[in-house]
């Protein structure tokens, strides 16, 4: 039985993931849409692209099962889907592999 953990949001899991690895954006290389393109699609969630005007996830949500039984919640689980954890994790192999692109479902533009 789960008794405690640290999801984490997806956007920042993203963003953590490049700082591991040192990434720097060259300068001279602009970006149409800003630095990443679509992640709301790609991730479930989008820098200032909230679903509503209090944010990407309700304070009390508990997922169902055995967090729902215990009264635990998990407010960034709500953001949980297959295609948002398949998009997720084929974005950050794709970025070890290619780089900052749109190649194999990557987050580049």
């Amino acid at each position: 039985m789960p008794e405690g953990g640290y999801w984490g949001e997806p956007l920042l899991k993203v963003i953590q993931f490049m700082r591991s690895l040192s990434f720097k954006r060259r300068p001279n290389i602009k970006f149409r849409y800003g630095l990443f393109d679509e992640m709301s699609y790609k991730i479930g969630q989008m820098v200032f692209d909230p679903p509503d005007q209090f944010s990407f996830f309700s304070s009390d949500y508990s997922p169902p099962g055995v967090f729902a039984e215990t009264d635990m919640v998990s407010p960034e689980s709500e953001l949980l889907s297959m295609s948002s954890v398949v998009g997720l994790t084929n974005g950050l192999f794709s970025f070890v592999n290619f780089g900052l692109a749109n190649a194999d479902a990557g987050f580049g533009p």
